[in-house]
């Protein structure tokens, strides 16, 4: 389908605020993306110190068999996302990879900002790792994957395990990412300035969804906050990276790969000529079909 982007200029309200309209924005997740009646899962509880975590399972196989995992942490800013929004979305991913998803129901800010969200998402994979063994897999077969601000707390996951050597993360899947703390009219990463206006996500809204996530200014400069600020790339996950050109988050996704792959990790990365967000878009549908081959491929799973 060939996208009309001067329609999708239009739509691309410069002057609305995210902090002012929450709800509203949480509501129109839901609304764009209402759960689908094929779509099967299983809520379960998982209990943490001090909270309870609720998890959606998409394991709609019936072989009888072991399969592997993908671990998915959802997108919305940290803000207006929701395992329901994404519901749809995991249903497919489950399918089209033949694995196990997990979706996790992390705290939200403002409500509950960083590190309530990223913590949520850390302790739930550790438990996850951990007691892969009475599933009878290994380590290998756990993949940590997101989108978006989802993408931010997989990388930092990524980090801060491989800095605290409490457990590994073998690949992680790395969908249009935000990974720093610009969205200034200063900022380095001109694909910012670029594309943030005119494709939907603008600059604006990046600049609202990371001070809403932040408590004080000093978290903005917490590696696991913003992991292209940290010093220290080297020993990180295999990883699949997929960028959009048409993001202002392009170029920051594309600067993470740089700096994985000078520490001499092993990185995929593919960029599709779209806009942020294309795979819960049915316009790219060809782009979302080939980015499954290209998850699949990476996964390097037996499908058949």
């Amino acid at each position: 389908m060939k996208i009309n982007y001067k329609i999708v200029k239009k739509f691309s309200n410069k002057d609305i605020s995210v902090k002012e309209n929450l709800q509203l924005y949480r509501n129109f997740q839901k609304i764009l993306n209402p759960i689908h009646k094929k779509a099967k899962y299983e809520d379960i509880k998982i209990s943490l110190t001090h909270r309870d975590i609720k998890v959606r399972v998409f394991n709609d196989f019936n072989d009888n068999k072991e399969h592997k995992i993908i671990i998915f942490l959802h997108g919305g800013g940290w803000v207006s996302g929701s395992i329901d929004s994404y519901t749809n979305f995991c249903h497919r991913l489950s399918k089209e990879t033949n694995r196990i998803v997990l979706l996790i129901d992390y705290r939200l800010a403002p409500e509950n900002p960083f590190p309530a969200g990223f913590d949520d998402c850390f302790d739930i994979t550790y438990l996850v790792v951990k007691n892969i063994k009475n599933l009878n897999l290994k380590t290998k077969d756990i993949c940590l994957m997101g989108d978006s601000a989802g993408a931010n707390l997989v990388a930092a996951i990524a980090h801060r395990s491989r800095d605290e050597r409490k457990f590994k993360i073998s690949k992680m899947i790395l969908l249009y990412p935000t990974l720093q703390n610009d969205y200034s009219l200063k900022t380095p990463y001109k694909s910012v300035i670029q594309n943030g206006y005119d494709y939907m996500l603008t600059r604006k809204v990046l600049k609202e969804y990371t001070m809403m996530y932040v408590s004080t200014e000093d978290d903005l400069y917490d590696p696991y906050c913003a992991p292209l600020l940290d010093d220290n790339f080297k020993k990180l996950p295999e990883s699949l990276i997929i960028t959009c050109n048409l993001d202002p988050l392009r170029d920051e996704g594309r600067h993470y790969v740089e700096k994985l792959k000078e520490a001499k990790n092993k990185v995929t990365h593919i960029e599709y000529n779209v806009m942020h967000a294309y795979m819960s878009n049915k316009m790219y549908k060809e782009e979302t079909n080939e980015t499954y081959n290209v998850i699949n491929k990476f996964l390097g799973d037996n499908n058949e």
